[in-house]
C-alpha cells in the first residue's frame, strides 16, 4: 500500500514489491491510495506509463475503473511471470 507521488515513485514501488517475491509467487497487488483532487489523470498515467517499468511484460486490461491487470517477470529471472493487480483509491 503506498500513496500516489507519480510514476516514478510508483515505478519503485513495483521494484519493492517484485524484490519481496520469490520464484513460487505468481501474484501480487499494489494498493495504490490518491489524495489528487482529480483521479482521471492519475489512471490515464497508471495505464499508459506502467509499461515504461523494465520488468514490464504486459498490460492484460482493466477490471473496473480503477483496477488494472498487468504482467511482469521477476527481476533477473525474465522467465517466471507474476500477475501484478493495481487497485486505486481515491482519497481527496
Amino acid at each position: 500500500c503506498k500513496f500516489w507521488s507519480g510514476i516514478k515513485a510508483f515505478h519503485k514501488t513495483i521494484d519493492q514489491l517484485l524484490g519481496y517475491l520469490t520464484w513460487r509467487d505468481s501474484k501480487a497487488a499494489v494498493i495504490s491510495f490518491v489524495s489528487n483532487k482529480e483521479l482521471t489523470p492519475v489512471l490515464e498515467v497508471i495505464e499508459k506509463e506502467t509499461s515504461g517499468h523494465s520488468s514490464f511484460v504486459k498490460y492484460q486490461g482493466k477490471k473496473k475503473d480503477g483496477w488494472f491487470m498487468f504482467e511482469f517477470h521477476l527481476p533477473g529471472d525474465p522467465g517466471r511471470s507474476v500477475q501484478l493487480a493495481v487497485l486505486v483509491f481515491h482519497f481527496p
